[in-house]
């Protein structure tokens, strides 16, 4: 009996690509601006003073619990039953080069709205602080920031993938970009 099931495999490699995905550029980032380029790039830093240790594990455990949220929804979308009732399709020829190239065209487009309208929404008083609080924590976000979401704001900004998958006609693959 295998000490782990594919299913299983599947999940922990999703999680492994969100969470690397988010180390590897908040690493790149950070070594750059806040390592390699501290001095150099100081003056073009809205705070000039860096975050401390304690910002800097807050932003990371944050993220972290994301990128599991994150994994969750598309474990969800992609790999249950559920992913039955997408609307996903898996090769170009499906619908053709011209299609394929306005989808991803049209995915910027609601992504950004959806973005832009959420966002917005969790400022509204009611919610902000059950929403989006925790990620104004960082009021000196450095790159460590990129996911430090609530976990009931990570549910909202993964909910792209939930609107997108069940309400439109795209492949697969290019939205693993976001």
């Amino acid at each position: 009996m295998p000490l782990i099931s594919l299913g299983e495999i599947k999940i922990l490699t999703l999680f492994l690509v969100v969470l690397f995905r988010y180390v590897f550029l908040a690493s790149v980032a950070f070594s750059l601006f806040y390592v390699v380029r501290r001095e150099s790039w100081r003056f073009k830093k809205i705070q000039q003073k860096f975050p401390v240790g304690k910002d800097y594990r807050r932003e990371i455990l944050y993220s972290l619990s994301t990128s599991v949220i994150f994994t969750f929804v598309g474990w969800l979308v992609f790999m249950t039953p559920v992913k039955e009732y997408t609307r996903a399709y898996f090769t170009i020829r499906q619908h053709g080069v011209g299609y394929f190239v306005f989808s991803i065209v049209l995915i910027l487009v609601v992504h950004d709205a959806y973005f832009y309208w959420t966002h917005r929404g969790m400022h509204h008083p009611a919610v902000f602080k059950w929403f989006h609080r925790v990620h104004h924590l960082s009021v000196n976000p450095s790159p460590w920031a990129a996911m430090a979401f609530h976990p009931l704001e990570a549910i909202v900004e993964a909910g792209i993938i939930i609107v997108w998958y069940f309400f439109s006609l795209f492949i697969r693959w290019p939205l693993l970009c976001f």
